[in-house]
């Protein structure tokens, strides 16, 4: 099984500077996990249907594969009812 390389956008780091450091921990664990399996989360609709969403607890982080270069691109991370809002 090929590891996914695992890139994070400048939003989503600066979106995990807001976050409570307990919760950032269990992020970055799961975020880990998405380079064995970069296809555990759950697709979105409409107009983010290109990405994906992690779910951990409370916050969501949207992802997206690019299978092309075995990547896996973290965008944003935030709470659940505001994480849609501004892409």
């Amino acid at each position: 099984m090929v590891s996914y390389k695992i890139k994070w956008d400048s939003r989503a780091l600066k979106d995990l500077r807001k976050i409570n450091q307990k919760k950032v921990k269990s992020i970055l664990k799961k975020v880990g996990e998405l380079a064995e399996n970069p296809l555990v989360g759950k697709p979105l609709k409409g107009e983010f249907q290109d990405y994906r969403r992690l779910r951990v607890g409370q916050y969501r982080v949207i992802y997206s594969v690019i299978k092309k270069i075995i990547t896996i691109q973290i965008l944003r991370v935030g709470p659940r009812g505001s994480i849609y809002k501004n892409k």
